[in-house]
């Protein structure tokens, strides 16, 4: 599909919906709507699927911004260090 215009109740915008191919030979879809312009609508498809070529797209392990402190305060620890994911 790509990069089309649409109109909403409170102006003019542009949405992007793609399939790119993941490094691993995988399709992936990738949209998003809301987009002010033209040139940002195609930026970020470009942007996308240099990610997907280069093996970045979904493939980035997410950092948890979560962090408990340990008892004494000293050191501060990321959450599934602490033992916050035992499930």
């Amino acid at each position: 599909m790509g990069v089309k215009k649409y109109q909403a109740s409170n102006g003019v915008f542009w949405m992007v919906d793609k399939w790119l191919p993941l490094r691993n030979g995988q399709l992936t879809r990738f949209r998003t709507r809301k987009i002010p312009t033209k040139e940002q609508a195609v930026a970020l498809v470009a942007k996308a699927r240099a990610e997907a070529f280069e093996g970045r797209y979904f493939d980035r392990p997410k950092v948890s911004k979560l962090v408990v402190e340990d008892g004494e305060g000293r050191r501060r620890v990321p959450y599934e260090e602490a033992g916050g994911d035992d499930a």
